[in-house]
């Protein structure tokens, strides 16, 4: 979704008045209070990542994880009521968590909300017993000082790179993004959706197990010159 400024602050304060009607009590992490989620082994069996909105389609569940790699306006009702959603993913082998959108031109305030919502969706699912792998996404330096709250170590966890290895600086900053990552959170599985440059992936190859899904559609989160994801 593409967002006028002006608006930005109007939308972060009608989703996070909305969150809090769903949000579960569970445990919050550093001064922006990210939910914790806890850690998951990536479920052997997997196959194949599934996009939301095509799980009716999916033959079998029990060997496919649902994602939501989609642009924001499609993951709006998701964040207004995720409860809504319980009965369509329980039947999953686990749940990737929403990838709302970091680009490097949204004031801070709503990249940490992005962040925030995403592990919130998250601790709903997994109060109700889902088995759920946190997406992690930045977009710039200054995000590591929030992004990486309420990811367990040792966990699986997800990242792509759609949208992010375009221009020589977008790949720099997802790069040292990734590193900070294994640094930080020491992933026991790297569950990448989109495109896997060897010039990128290649800082984390070596440390952690990596499941490689390339993306349904490549239209997905299209940058619209918004600097990166």
């Amino acid at each position: 979704m593409t967002l006028v400024l002006a608006d930005i602050d109007d939308v972060a304060f009608s989703d996070a008045f909305v969150v809090q009607r769903w949000m579960p009590d569970v445990r919050l992490i550093g001064p922006e209070k990210i939910p914790a989620l806890d850690p998951v082994a990536w479920p052997t069996s997997v196959r194949e990542l599934v996009r939301f909105r095509d799980r009716p389609m999916t033959a079998s569940t029990s060997d496919s994880v649902v994602h939501f790699y989609a642009s924001d306006d499609k993951l709006r009702s998701v964040l207004a009521n995720p409860r809504k959603t319980l009965g369509r993913v329980q039947s999953f082998a686990a749940v990737i968590t929403p990838d709302f959108s970091m680009y490097r031109n949204l004031p801070r305030h709503q990249r940490v909300f992005h962040t925030w919502s995403n592990r919130a969706v998250g601790a709903l699912y997994q109060s109700h017993g889902i088995k759920v792998i946190p997406n992690i996404r930045w977009s710039r330096d200054e995000d590591f000082d929030f992004c990486f709250d309420g990811v367990p170590s040792d966990s699986a966890v997800a990242v792509s790179a759609h949208g992010c290895c375009a221009r020589r600086e977008d790949r720099a900053y997802f790069r040292r993004g990734l590193e900070e990552m294994m640094r930080r959170v020491e992933p026991s599985t790297v569950i990448v959706h989109g495109p896997k440059p060897a010039s990128i992936f290649h800082v984390i190859e070596d440390r952690a197990e990596i499941k490689h899904f390339p993306a349904a559609i490549s239209s997905a989160h299209r940058r619209d010159g918004n600097g990166g994801r």
